[in-house]
C-alpha cells in the first residue's frame, strides 16, 4: 500500500506495500456510505461522474491509519468478471477515520462511457489499495440507470413519490442514499446525522427545496416534500433511456467525512473514558499512561510484549486461588519468578542458555545449556559418583581397566563391599585383589585363584604365614618377619617351614640380599635325610651343594639373580641331581656353573624344599639379612614363556 503519510509521498503503482502492512495490518472490508452521480459540464458535452463516498476497514474492524494512498477503482458487468470495463488509477486519496471520497469518472481520458451506464447491467464496484488484494466487489445497484433520465416526464414509473407516472415530486429529501440500517454496525446510522439536507429548515427535516433540479417541469411539482419517505423509488427505473430525465436530480442527504468522522470516533472508543463494550481494534501504538484493566483477559493474537515487568511482591504474603491460577511474579526476596498454580506458588526455573562443563553432565550423555536445549553445545558430559571415571563404555568403577586404582586398599575404600577378585591396578596392571580381611587387602598376581599348577601362594611382606592358594597359614614365629618386608632367613635354621617338592617342579621367590659377597650358608635344605644336601651361598655364587667339607656347587652367580641390595628380585628356581637352575625373567634358564670351595659333588637329593635348614641344621645360613618376599610353588615345572609371565606379575607388585 502506498501513503504520503508521516515520511513524504511515495509515487508509483507497485511496490513498497509490505511495511505499511507490519503497521496496522491487511485491509479487510470496503463500505459504500454513500454514490451519487453527477455531471460535469463542458463547453462542448457532459462527462457522468460517480462521487464514492467510503470506509476502509482493518482485518481487525478498525478504520486503516489515517494518510494519503493508491487506490484503484474498477467497475465490472460482472461480480466475478476477470476484467473489468473500466478502471482508473488514483493517488493521493486522503483517508481520514477510514473514509475516503473518490470522483470517478473526472479525469480526461477516465470518463466513464454512456453505454456502460444505460446498458441496463448491474455494476460491481471493485476497490484495490496499492498492492494489496482488490477488496469484495460491491453492488451498485441501480443508481447508474439514473444518469440518461434527462427528462422526468418521460419515465413510465412514478417516482420521487410522485403519484402519477412521470408525476410531480412530493419528496426530494434523499435520491440514490445509503440509510443506517446498510451502514455496519457501530460506524454510524441515522440517528447521527447532524446537518441539514434537502434544503430542510432543521436537521432532518423535510426537502423545501430541489437544489440543482436543472428542468422547471420538476420544481414546479415539488408542492410538498413531507409525504415522500423513501426516495429510492427512483432507483427502480428499469429502462435508462427513460431515466435520463432524472440527471438533474443531485444527491441530497448524503453524508461527508466531515460530518461523520466525529461521530465515527464516538462510535469505537471515546476518548473521555467509558466502558466499551466488543471487541477494540488499534491500528498503531496505543499510550496508556495509567493502570489497564481487563477482567475479561486480553487476547494479543500475534502481537507482542514489549517491555513492562512482572509485580514485585512478598510471595509468602501473596494471594494464590483457583481463581489466580496461572499469575506470575516476581519475588522481591528471592529474585525468582514464581506461578500459581491454583494452590500456591511455585518457583519457575530460569536459565541463562549457556553450555554446561563436562562435570556436570552425567557420563556419556550430550551436554546441553542450562535451559535443557542441546543447540550450540558440544560434547558429552564426564560426571561420576565419586571414585568412578567417565569412558567411552559410561562410568567405570576404580579397579577396571578405564579407571585402574592406586591399589587394592584404594578399591576396598570406595567400595567397602567389595568382591575378591581381578582388578586393575595402577602400574600394576590385572591383579587379584585379596578382600578376605577387610581390614588388610592384599595385591595378588592374576592366576593366583585359577592356575591349576599353582599349589601355594604367600605374600610374606603382605600377610605373614598365609597361604593364599590354600587358605591355611604356617607356624613361622612372627619374630622371623620384618615388618612390611617380609620373612627374614638369617639364623632362621629349622625354625622355617617346608613342602614336598618332586625333582624339576618351578619354585617362584622374590628376596632381597642386604648382605655383600662374602658369606657362607645353606638357605634352601633340599631333603628331609640327614645330609648336607641344599642350596647354598658361597660368596657371590649359590647354588646345590652335596658335601659339608671341600665342596663344589652347581648353580650361578648371585649377583645374577640379587644384582645389588637397593631391592626385591624375582626369580624362579628348579633343581635336580644334576644341580640348580635359575631363570630371571629372560625366558630361559641359565646353564649349571660350577664353583665352591672344593671339588665334591655327587648327586644333590631333591624330595622337599626348605626355608632354612633341616632338623639336621647342616651349615646354616647367618651371614646376614635374606629376606623373602613372595613365595610360590608349582606342581610342575613351567615353561620359559610361563616363568617369564609370572616373574613379570611378581615384579610388577
Amino acid at each position: 500500500m502506498y501513503t504520503d503519510h508521516d515520511n513524504g509521498s511515495r509515487a508509483g503503482f507497485s511496490g513498497g506495500g509490505a511495511d505499511r502492512r507490519g503497521r496496522w495490518g491487511l485491509l479487510a472490508t470496503l463500505a459504500i456510505v454513500s454514490l451519487c452521480l453527477t455531471t460535469l459540464v463542458s463547453a462542448s458535452a457532459q462527462a457522468a461522474t460517480l462521487q464514492l463516498h467510503g470506509l476502509l476497514r482493518t482485518s481487525a474492524g478498525g478504520p486503516v491509519v489515517d494518510g494519503k494512498y493508491v487506490l484503484f477503482a474498477r467497475l465490472y458487468t460482472d461480480k466475478a468478471a476477470k476484467t473489468p470495463a473500466w478502471e482508473h488509477a488514483i493517488s493521493g486519496v486522503v483517508v481520514q477515520g477510514g473514509m475516503f471520497h473518490l470522483t470517478l469518472g473526472s479525469v480526461p481520458g477516465k470518463t466513464i462511457a454512456d453505454s456502460l451506464l444505460v446498458s441496463g447491467k448491474t455494476l460491481w464496484l471493485g476497490i484495490q489499495v496499492g498492492s494489496e488484494s482488490e477488496l469484495e466487489r460491491v453492488s451498485l445497484g441501480w443508481v447508474p440507470r439514473a444518469y440518461h433520465a434527462k427528462s422526468a416526464a418521460s419515465a413510465t414509473f412514478p417516482y420521487a413519490a410522485s403519484k402519477t407516472v412521470g408525476g410531480a415530486a412530493t419528496s426530494l429529501a434523499c435520491s440514490g442514499c445509503v440509510q443506517g440500517k446498510m451502514i455496519a454496525t457501530a460506524s454510524i446510522d441515522a440517528t447521527r446525522v447532524n446537518f441539514n439536507y434537502a434544503g430542510s429548515a432543521t436537521k432532518g427535516g423535510p426537502a423545501t427545496s430541489a437544489l440543482t433540479a436543472k428542468s422547471a417541469d420538476l420544481a414546479k411539482k415539488a408542492n410538498s416534500a413531507e409525504v415522500a419517505k423513501n426516495a429510492e423509488n427512483a432507483a427502480m427505473a428499469k429502462n435508462a433511456a427513460l431515466a435520463q430525465a432524472a440527471k438533474a436530480l443531485q444527491c441530497t442527504g448524503c453524508v461527508g467525512v466531515d460530518q461523520l468522522s466525529a461521530a465515527v470516533a464516538t462510535a469505537y472508543l471515546s476518548t473521555s473514558g467509558g466502558t466499551v463494550k466488543g471487541k477494540v481494534a488499534f491500528g498503531q501504538q496505543v499510550a496508556i499512561t495509567g493502570k489497564l484493566q481487563a477482567n475479561g483477559g486480553v487476547d494479543l493474537g500475534d502481537g507482542a510484549i514489549e517491555g513492562g515487568r512482572f509485580a514485585a511482591v512478598d510471595i509468602a504474603k501473596a494471594p494464590c486461588s483457583a481463581k489466580l491460577a496461572g499469575r506470575v511474579a516476581y519475588s522481591v526476596k528471592t529474585s525468582g519468578l514464581y506461578l500459581c498454580n491454583g494452590s500456591k506458588y511455585l518457583r519457575i526455573k530460569t536459565c541463562s542458555g549457556a553450555c554446561k562443563k563436562p562435570a556436570e553432565v552425567p557420563c556419556g550423555q550430550a551436554i546441553v545449556d542450562d535451559c535443557g536445549d542441546i543447540a550450540g553445545c558440544k560434547g558429552t558430559g564426564s560426571a561420576c559418583v565419586a571414585g568412578q571415571v567417565c569412558s567411552a563404555a559410561g562410568c567405570s568403577k576404580p579397579g577396571s581397566a578405564a579407571n585402574p586404582a592406586a591399589s587394592c586398599a584404594a578399591i576396598l575404600a570406595s567400595n567397602s563391599n567389595a568382591a575378591s577378585g581381578l582388578y586393575h591396578v595402577k602400574n600394576a596392571g590385572q591383579v587379584w585383589c585379596d578382600f578376605t580381611d577387610k581390614k588388610a587387602p592384599v595385591t595378588l598376581p592374576p592366576g593366583v585363584d585359577s592356575d591349576k599348577k599353582l599349589r601355594h601362594y604367600y605374600d610374606f611382606k603382605a600377610k605373614p604365614n598365609y597361604d593364599f592358594k590354600t587358605q591355611k597359614s604356617l607356624s613361622i614365629s612372627l619374630n622371623r618377619y620384618v615388618k612390611g618386608e617380609g620373612l627374614n632367613l638369617n639364623n632362621i635354621g629349622k625354625q622355617g617351614a617346608s613342602w614336598s617338592y618332586s625333582s624339576g617342579q618351578t619354585i617362584l621367590i622374590k628376596a632381597r640380599r642386604k648382605f655383600g659377597f662374602s658369606g657362607q650358608g645353606m638357605v634352601f635344605s633340599t631333603t628331609d635325610q640327614q645330609d648336607d644336601d641344599g642350596v647354598t651361598i658361597w660368596k657371590d655364587f649359590i647354588g646345590g651343594r652335596t658335601h659339608g667339607g671341600s665342596f663344589q656347587l652347581r648353580g650361578t652367580k648371585l649377583s645374577n639373580i640379587l644384582p645389588d641390595t637397593a631391592k626385591a628380585y624375582t626369580f624362579a628356581m628348579t633343581y635336580s641331581g644334576a644341580g640348580v637352575r635359575f631363570d630371571v625373567g629372560k625366558g630361559n634358564f641359565s646353564s649349571i656353573d660350577k664353583s665352591g670351595s672344593g671339588s665334591d659333588y655327587d648327586s644333590l637329593s631333591s624330595n622337599r624344599f626348605f626355608l632354612g635348614s633341616n632338623s639336621w641344621q647342616m651349615d646354616p645360613w647367618n651371614d646376614g639379612d635374606f629376606i623373602i618376599e613372595k613365595l610360590a610353588l608349582f606342581n610342575a615345572q613351567l615353561s620359559n614363556a610361563q616363568h617369564k609371565a609370572w616373574i613379570d606379575k611378581l615384579n610388577n607388585l
